[in-house]
């Protein structure tokens, strides 16, 4: 399918094995349609499994492991940092605070089965201007420990107001990358008086409509309020 999409995109006029333009058009949003619905699916299954999770480690062994390749990238941080453990009603979220203390707060959001380590690249930029706060999503693997399960987009929101309460911040900066992207435009809708600005790298889901038969049933990448008009 990917390299039907690729050829019917050949050039404006063209028709995909001889068929009138009007229905080459309608054969490449069909094909694009199934490879996105397939795509969010996928991403929705994950999401959902690991809510369900008291934890987001299957084994000690693999979360020892797992911790320790986070503090070998962390070496690797170009500023210096510090560590906070924020307690919320969903378990301790574990944040990472650089740059100057009285600079405005940026809020980082990290992607699916990643962590603040991903923002190492760009920190020491961010960190110039901001008082960055690089958290921890809780139920992905990371040093966020939770003790109860996210179930909805709505507890995801609470769970973010819950972090900012503990770190004393009332209206910020607010960013981040696909997955992560998803849960500050979820928050942006559920809270705006506390954001400032909301930036969105590569957002998934929140502005591809889905039939409600599609949807998965207490998953955030399927709500509807999130979708399109």
């Amino acid at each position: 399918m990917t390299r039907l999409l690729v050829r019917a995109k050949g050039g404006p006029g063209y028709r995909f094995h001889g068929l009138p333009l009007l229905l080459t058009r309608l054969v490449v949003r069909v094909v694009h349609f199934i490879m996105q619905r397939k795509q969010l699916l996928g991403i929705a299954k994950r999401t959902e499994a690991a809510m369900s999770q008291s934890s987001a480690f299957k084994t000690s062994a693999g979360e020892a492991a797992y911790l320790a390749a986070y503090d070998a990238a962390m070496t690797q941080r170009p500023v210096p940092y510090e560590d906070l453990e924020i307690p919320s009603r969903f378990g301790m979220t574990h944040v990472i605070v650089s740059g100057p203390q009285k600079a405005p707060p940026l809020v980082l959001l990290h992607g699916y089965d990643a962590t603040s380590t991903m923002w190492a690249p760009n920190i020491a930029d961010f960190s110039k201007d901001y008082r960055v706060y690089a958290v921890d999503v809780m139920g992905q693997p990371s040093k966020s420990i939770p003790t109860e399960p996210i179930g909805n987009p709505d507890e995801y929101a609470v769970w973010l107001a819950d972090t900012l309460d503990g770190l004393h911040l009332d209206r910020v900066f607010l960013g981040g990358q696909s997955y992560g992207a998803w849960l500050a435009l979820n928050f942006a809708l559920a809270a705006p008086d506390r954001v400032r600005r909301l930036v969105l790298l590569s957002p998934g889901g929140g502005f591809v409509p889905m039939a409600k038969s599609s949807a998965c049933a207490g998953c955030p990448w399927c709500g509807s309020r999130l979708a399109a008009p």
